[in-house]
């Protein structure tokens, strides 16, 4: 975070989108501890949530990732 706001990387993503994407559960409350947004979208307008839908991997962690970003 630099003065505030969420910083992102090169294609416009933040930390707590590539955590909800890569379905930690831990760095994602992590995120939020930090002041992260889950309605902060990305430069293609996806928010963390829509990384979630698209990911593979463990059900229970997505479904867990996905309660929390309500």
């Amino acid at each position: 975070m630099k003065g505030g706001a969420a910083e992102s990387d090169m294609p416009g993503r933040t930390a707590l989108s590539y955590a909800a994407e890569l379905g930690s559960p831990d760095m994602v409350r992590l995120q939020f501890d930090r002041g992260a947004s889950s309605a902060r979208p990305d430069s293609t307008g996806r928010r963390p949530a829509d990384y979630v839908k698209t990911r593979g991997g463990e059900p229970a962690q997505a479904a867990e990732i996905t309660e929390m970003l309500r």
